[in-house]
């Protein structure tokens, strides 16, 4: 059932492809070869870097108009996301049979504390240092792995590669994020 599920999902991405509809968050997307999840998430922690370089911590801090996260809430985002998620699922999707991942609610998490407070700097190392161990994994995996199959509680059943291709979608979103939240500032 789980292939057939994923099966559904592509076919879902074939369809949204076609009409030239990019694939909404949790919808389906053909994953990425594994050599491009890995350039591109090894690539994550410069690009969010690079895009906060040279704000104040007060200006990391400020939340754009109209709500939503700070450059610096996005940046803790980023580190708990990668440390106790996407680390620990592409694990267990390498090294337990089935596992499964209940659903995850990243503004519930965000209101456990004001994540405006802190360093910029140390926190973005310690994502660094996550991200460099999540690379690793996907480094160290026989092609095989990439099949193994765990299933969401947000996504259905998902494949090991179609997780991997989710951090990169993730990246990207939350790049653009910093990237909206740097041009209002210096507007």
């Amino acid at each position: 059932m789980a292939d057939h599920d994923i099966e559904h999902r592509r076919q879902i991405h074939d369809l949204r492809q076609g009409l030239g509809l990019k694939p909404k968050r949790g919808e389906a997307k053909r994953p990425l070869p594994m050599r491009e999840i890995i350039e591109a998430i090894e690539r994550g922690p410069e690009r969010v870097r690079s895009a906060a370089q040279g704000l104040t911590p007060d200006a990391m801090r400020r939340r754009p108009p109209g709500g939503g996260w700070s450059i610096k809430e996005v940046m803790v985002h980023l580190l708990k996301v990668e440390r106790d998620l996407f680390l620990a699922r592409l694990t267990q999707l390498a090294t337990v049979d089935r596992p499964s991942f209940p659903p995850f609610d990243a503004d519930a998490w965000a209101r456990e504390r004001d994540h405006r407070e802190g360093d910029f700097d140390d926190e973005w190392k310690l994502f660094r240092a996550a991200r460099a161990e999540t690379v690793a994994l996907l480094r160290s995996l026989p092609a095989e792995a990439e099949g193994r199959l765990g299933l969401s509680g947000f996504f259905g059943p998902v494949t090991l590669i179609e997780y991997a291709t989710h951090v990169v979608d993730h990246d990207i979103e939350h790049l653009a994020q910093i990237t909206e939240m740097r041009a209002a500032l210096d507007a």
